[in-house]
Parts: C-alpha cells; structure tokens; sequence
C-alpha cells in the first residue's frame, strides 16, 4: 500500500512540474507572436509619424526634433530608434544610446539586442528640402518583460506547491517509518524477555482442561482426510471475561510433589529429550508474535499435533520432533504441547497455506510411524489469527479444540479452525 501511495504521488508530482514548465514556455510562445505582431504594427505606426512630421515642421528643425522625441516617448514597445543616412546618424533615442553600430553599406545595427525583441527599418519620405535617403531604424520589444516576469512567478507558484507537499509526504513517510521501528522494537524487548535464558521459568496454567464440542458441519476438504470448522465465537471453549490468573488452576502436565513443590523446572529454552521449546513458553512467544503479526498487518497459524500414544522419552518423540523442525525450520517456534503433543508456530501463513504443511506433515509422520512399526493415530488441529485482535490463550483454545474435533473423527485427521472477524469482533464486543 505504501510503495503504491508514493508510486502515484511521483507520478502526480512529475506530471505538475512537467505541467508547469510546458505551459510557461507554451505562454511565451502564444504572447511572443501576438507580441511580435503588435511590434510591427507600432514600427509602421512610428514611421508614418515620423514623415509627417518632417513634412509638417521640416527635417532636422527644432520642432521635428521634439516631435520625434514625443512619438518615441509614446510608444511602450519602442527601445531605441535611429535615424539616420549613409552619412551618419542624425537623431538618435534615447540620445544617450550607444547600442548601435554602422555595417558596411552604411545602414544601421543593433548590438546586444534583448532576447524577444526585433529590429525594424524603413526609408521615410522627409520632403524635397533634403537630398540623400533618410532610414528610420529602430529596436522594438516583441514581448514586454512583464509578461515573462508573471508567468515565471505563475510557474513557480505551481512548483513551491509541488515541493511543500512533497516535503510533507515525506514527513509523514518518516513519521510512520519511525513508529514502525519503534511497534519492531518493543516486539523484540518483549520477545527478548519472553525468552531470555536468565528468565525464571513460567507456570502457566492448561487453558485446556475441559471439552466444548464445536457443534458446526464439517466439509472435507480432500479424500475425507481434512475439514474446515467454520467459527462461532459462542460455541468455541470460553474465552473468560475474567481471565483466571496463573495461581488459579494447574498444568496437569507439569508434574508436582505432595508438597505442591515441583518436581523438576524446565531449564534453558528447550527441552533435552525432544529438542524443542517447553511447553511453558509457547503462550508468552504466541503473544509477541501476535503482536508483531497485528503490527505487521500479517496473518499467522498456530498447528497443534497430538499422536495418541506417545512418550516424551520414545525415540518416535524425537523423530517427530526432527520433523516439526524440518517443517518450522525454526526451533524457537516449535514447542511441546501436553503429553503427546506438539504446537508450531507458522509467521505470514494463512489457512490454506496452513492445511498444505499441515498435510505434509501429517505424512510424514505417519510415514515414521510405518517404519518404526508403531500403531498411533495422529491428530492436527489448525487456526489462524485472520484480522482479529486476540490473546495467545484463545488462539490455543481454538487450535486445541480443532484437534480435539479431528481425534472424534477418525476420518478426519486434520480439521481446521477457520474464524470470522466479524463475528469474533461482535462477539467481543458483547462480552465488554
């Protein structure tokens, strides 16, 4: 969405300036020909004055002189003007300009003539009381500088608007960036401490004890071997409006002496007869990455596998736990999960991606299973977060009554628990 956002904005903003620098020099040209047509018009204006002029108060007089100063003071266009004979310069305006030059043939040129302007010239017709050939030359602007000065500040205007909203864009890239950075880091520090070697080992309490019967149709998704739940956030084992605290009920998994002491205390982030992460840890990095998921805009599933017998100190455990690591391909999201289960974490992975390594590793281990001449029956439940908000505890909850479906079903060894956020949401709705 971001790369998408700041595509169509590039091309909005090239198209501005583009925009802009086309229609300043697309103005020039339009004014420049209208301008060049109005300077020849004030040219033939210009000469024909000039010759009534000196037949009216006689060439070269006084009051010829102050009448041509007159009619070149009245034209807004008019930049220089020259008369003149092969002789010489007669009356020059202003009479300080120098910007003229003699050519060969005795006629008149400018130098260092002003960009959007033209140089006209004409014989005028002064009388019989002069002999020689009068030229009238002048310098004429085909376009006032004005006009460019507007439409260059017209241009610019467009191009400040340009770089002010690009700046803000930015500023507001930035500002996201930075929270983004900032949501990452706070999901590191917790999964740091969530998993920190020095840290104390949790209790957690089983959410799981008891049985709530998902009581929705199920539909085989292949030869009878896989079904997707459809959710009802009212049907689905309790997620408590009051969640009971650690202290109030105990793991049946983890073993105690008449005393209430522990017998034994996980130690370090695996286990050593499988491999894996302790069961005591999979809530707290369900919720960082949760988290990080929600952050991320990202889905995540969470696969339950329970194989019915099983022991933590068979040799089958610890196959079946080589291939929960082949699968997960990373250790830390692979935990024990009561006395014969196993729970994995899958980042960025919806449920249909979730029944593909679901079926795959369910034969795999069957296929472990016929080699080593076991008679177990495997059982996979299977959730996913799916745009909702919700606690690692729920999401166990569901996984775990997937798998409890699948175990009721022995033609259905995989079952997938496929939630609506809508309802989900409504359904937490009602319960605050």
């Amino acid at each position: 969405m971001k790369n998408k956002f700041i595509a169509i904005y590039a091309t909005f903003a090239f198209l501005a300036l583009a925009g802009s620098v086309a229609w300043f020099f697309m103005s020039l040209s339009s004014a420049s020909k209208t301008g060049y047509n109005e300077a020849e018009r004030s040219f033939d204006w210009i000469s024909r004055e000039s010759g009534s002029a000196a037949l009216q108060n006689g060439f070269m007089s006084d009051d010829f002189v102050a009448r041509m100063t007159e009619i070149c003071g009245q034209s807004r266009l008019l930049s220089s003007l020259v008369l003149s004979t092969p002789a010489g310069a007669l009356f020059v305006w202003p009479a300080d300009s120098h910007i003229f030059t003699y050519t060969m043939n005795g006629s008149v040129s400018f130098t260092d003539t002003p960009l959007f302007s033209r140089t006209f010239s004409a014989v005028v017709d002064v009388g019989d009381g002069f002999s020689g050939a009068v030229t009238l030359t002048a310098l004429v602007q085909g376009l006032e500088s004005q006009y460019i000065f507007y439409s260059l500040r017209n241009s610019f205007f467009i191009v400040f608007a340009v770089f002010l909203l690009t700046l803000i864009v930015i500023l507001l890239q930035s500002t996201k960036l930075e929270h983004k950075k900032s949501t990452d880091k706070s999901v590191d520090a917790i999964l740091d401490e969530a998993f920190s070697a020095k840290k104390e080992p949790l209790l957690r309490p089983s959410p799981f004890e008891g049985k709530t019967e998902i009581e929705t149709s199920e539909t085989p998704r292949d030869s009878s071997e896989t079904a997707i739940v459809d959710s009802n956030p009212d049907e689905v084992s309790s997620y408590m409006d009051d969640e009971p605290s650690p202290s109030s009920f105990q793991s049946s998994d983890v073993p105690y002496a008449e005393d209430g002491e522990l017998e034994s205390v996980p130690e370090g982030l695996f286990s050593p007869l499988t491999g894996i992460g302790w069961e005591e840890y999979l809530l707290d990095r369900l919720d960082a990455e949760l988290v990080r998921a929600a952050s991320s805009e990202q889905d995540l599933s969470l696969i339950i596998v329970q194989v019915d017998p099983l022991s933590r100190t068979d040799l089958l455990a610890k196959k079946i736990s080589q291939v929960l690591l082949d699968t997960f391909r990373f250790r830390d999201m692979v935990f024990e999960f009561g006395s014969n289960g196993f729970a994995g974490i899958l980042i960025n992975m919806n449920l249909d991606q979730a029944m593909k390594t679901a079926d795959s590793l369910y034969a795999d281990i069957d296929s472990i299973l016929l080699e080593m001449g076991y008679s177990a029956h495997i059982h996979i439940g299977i959730t996913t977060r799916t745009a909702r908000l919700l606690p690692a505890s729920r999401m166990i909850d569901e996984a775990l009554n997937a798998a409890k479906k699948a175990a009721e079903e022995p033609h259905l060894p995989i079952v997938a628990f496929r939630a609506n956020p809508e309802k989900y949401r409504t359904f937490v709705a009602g319960a605050n």
